[in-house]
């Protein structure tokens, strides 16, 4: 009696253990086991009137060969005045030492008047506004600290690091900064 218990037991379940064998090696074939692709995007400024309406990170020839830079950002000015974009460092770590940004009163990458959103390094040369070269995207750099070139659809994880100044405000070391979340996928350059 115990032999065809036995061999019941295994008949009925040894189909149902296929089963899930199967369906996880599909899983792991399609690609669903690498959790982190289904990370969901973000960026956003933590305690700031600024806010992170969109960005895309892509590779970029520059002198040193491929490298991931922000090829767009696209932010909002919720201040009650003006702001002037001085500098911007994308970095998966913060910069150390931070970096002395001089203010840049009514000279920086763009001016943004309140209520306004604006794509920081999207066109450079289309628009009368810009005075950075059209070269001028920040390159993103990894955990140690170093420029690099990231696979198209890998997620990059790190910060975006905005200093800005006030229009009319003289030169000496800015005092105004925010920082952004970010966690994008890169896209085709």
């Amino acid at each position: 009696m115990k032999g065809q218990n036995a061999t019941e037991f295994l008949l009925t379940y040894s189909w149902a253990i296929i089963v899930v064998a199967v369906v996880i090696g599909l899983l792991a074939y399609l690609g669903f086991s690498n959790l982190n692709s289904y990370e969901p995007e973000r960026c956003a400024f933590a305690g700031s009137a600024l806010t992170c309406n969109g960005n895309y990170l892509g590779n970029h020839a520059g002198s040193v060969g491929n490298v991931l830079t922000l090829r767009s950002l696209n932010i909002s000015n919720n201040y009650n005045k003006p702001v002037v974009i001085c500098q911007v460092i994308c970095s998966a770590n913060p910069p150390s030492p931070p970096p002395a940004v001089p203010a840049c009163g009514n000279n920086g990458l763009r001016a943004i008047a309140p209520g306004e959103s604006v794509n920081l390094f999207d066109n450079w040369a289309a628009d009368s506004n810009y005075v950075a070269p059209p070269d001028a995207d920040p390159t993103c750099l990894n955990e140690q600290g170093n420029a690099f070139e990231a696979p198209v659809n890998t997620m990059y994880k790190g910060k975006i690091y905005v200093y800005f100044s006030y229009p009319g405000e003289s030169a000496g070391p800015t005092q105004h900064n925010a920082t952004a979340e970010l966690a994008a996928r890169v896209g085709q350059s």
